[in-house]
């Protein structure tokens, strides 16, 4: 294994979390958005952000992003780290996995059916919620892994 996989890997996996943060800060604020215009509150801060198809865009931006960063993170993990599927780690591989996919299906839903709004804020929080459960049960269960 290279000297610099292993801090490579870890690079990788904080970027996409980071990423997958803030799509869901912004899937968030899209969400808070929406209610506020629809029930016609639009007060405080809210008033102050971009349309919601340019925050709509942004957030789609931000999956793209982190699915060129999973896929590096996935892809370095079964290349760096060959026992992949050991008994410690396939759950997280497995978990990865889905939430990669759940993110992949978001960006195909959008261009295909045109999925928005509240289906768009919906899978985003679930594929970011399952990277976050893979990076705090790596952080809580398997710290020498």
């Amino acid at each position: 294994m290279a000297p610099y996989a292993d801090l490579i890997h870890i690079f990788l996996s904080t970027l996409a979390l980071i990423v997958l943060v803030t799509a869901s800060l912004q899937a968030l604020l899209l969400a808070s958005q929406e209610w506020m215009l629809k029930h016609k509150q639009a007060v405080g801060f809210i008033q102050y952000f971009p349309p919601l198809e340019v925050m709509e865009t942004y957030l789609f931006k931000l999956i793209a992003i982190a699915i060129i960063l999973l896929t590096l993170v996935l892809a370095t993990s079964m290349i760096l780290f060959h026992p992949v599927f050991e008994h410690r780690l396939w759950q997280k591989i497995l978990i990865s996995l889905l939430a990669w996919g759940v993110l992949l299906m978001l960006l195909i839903g959008r261009s295909y059916f045109g999925w928005r709004g509240k289906i768009a804020i919906s899978w985003t929080l679930i594929g970011a919620s399952l990277i976050g459960i893979v990076y705090l049960g790596a952080i809580f269960f398997m710290p020498n892994v």
